[in-house]
């Protein structure tokens, strides 16, 4: 999931190792992730376009996920 970047609180190395259980990762700022393409069928996994601009802050991406577990 895509998010603003992470508050410093959440880079913390419990956290890391949390999301690391759950083979989830919170990339530092500046990193490149491949994502998916509308143009390339093997790199697509949405069938449509988002519908609005809302994207999660990255706690709520961070405890959706460790909620999970």
């Amino acid at each position: 999931m895509i998010t603003r970047p992470p508050p410093s609180y959440l880079r913390s190395s419990s956290t890391y190792a949390a999301l690391s259980a759950v083979e989830a990762v919170l990339m530092p700022d500046g990193d490149e992730v491949l994502l998916p393409s509308p143009r390339d069928p093997a790199r697509r996994w949405l069938p449509f376009e988002p519908l609005d601009p809302y994207r999660p802050t990255a706690e709520v991406v961070v405890t959706a996920i460790l909620a999970c577990r």
